[in-house]
């Protein structure tokens, strides 16, 4: 994890800089991701101490234990800043979208002691956020054959349906890119959603790819994985041939830009 800051000065102490992931306890992918925003985002606010925060309270024990880094949950790190006397802070989740993770840090944040709190967007929260990271996606794949389709993998929400993908999945048809699917390991749409869309295409083969900021647990095993129940498994039997592209978003410079760019953005919510 990127090393907590200390501002020089007692006005800079008194301001921070909290960026709150999910967490992963895969460390060849944190490093290349989580870290890596929390490099960019603690560089584009150099006025401000630097602080971070996993929701997953699972996940940060799990890397406690058998990493021994000093991770913090949201709660932990919020308790700490409350604690070292933060006034003014500012908060950018790594989230794709406002689901049941940045809904409930929200409520953290809202019911802290802290005076005064701005809070940054997810990656996925406008029509122009849909259209730049499309472009950053359809950047990593711009070598797809007229033969090759590519499935991306979100996260998504169970019981519900996730009607963002679908309206990521257009923009990229809308721009020229009709062979990139997006579904999600939750909820609708789900993999039946892939199988459909690659049916009604002449394609021979498949690239497999998380719509992940890490690509951890979810891209490992649901995604590219050897059960049959897996998105690789299930598209092998329909007959195509696959390839997994197992690399998170938080690797993409463009994509990090954009969180930064909501972190400047960020709305005060208290």
């Amino acid at each position: 994890m990127s090393k907590e800051s200390v501002g020089r000065s007692a006005e800079v102490e008194k301001r921070g800089v909290l960026v709150v992931s999910f967490g992963t306890s895969c460390r060849e992918t944190r490093e290349k991701t989580i870290n890596a925003i929390e490099k960019d985002i603690e560089s584009s606010f150099p006025d401000r101490a630097f602080f971070s925060g996993w929701t997953s309270r699972m996940l940060t024990a799990k890397v406690r234990k058998n990493e021994g880094l000093k991770v913090r949950t949201v709660e932990e790190a919020l308790e700490y800043m409350e604690q070292a006397g933060i006034e003014d802070l500012l908060v950018q989740p790594t989230h794709l979208t406002d689901g049941v993770e940045n809904r409930r840090l929200r409520q953290m944040l809202e019911a802290s002691s802290i005076r005064t709190i701005h809070l940054g967007k997810p990656l996925l929260s406008s029509e122009k956020d849909l259209e730049n990271v499309a472009d950053a996606i359809a950047h990593t794949f711009v070598n797809v054959g007229e033969d090759e389709a590519v499935a991306l993998m979100g996260h998504g929400s169970p019981n519900s349906e996730n009607t963002i993908y679908l309206d990521l999945e257009s923009v990229f048809h809308r721009i020229g890119h009709e062979n990139i699917l997006v579904a999600a390991v939750e909820g609708d749409p789900g993999i039946e959603h892939i199988m459909k869309e690659l049916s009604a295409r002449s394609v021979a083969r498949v690239r497999l790819a998380p719509l992940m900021v890490v690509a951890g647990d979810h891209a490992i095993n649901d995604l590219a994985g050897d059960d049959e129940t897996s998105w690789k498994s299930e598209i092998e039997k329909m007959g195509y041939e696959t390839e997994t592209y197992l690399h998170g978003l938080g690797e993409s410079e463009e994509i990090r830009s954009i969180y930064i760019e909501h972190a400047q953005e960020a709305e005060c919510i208290k």
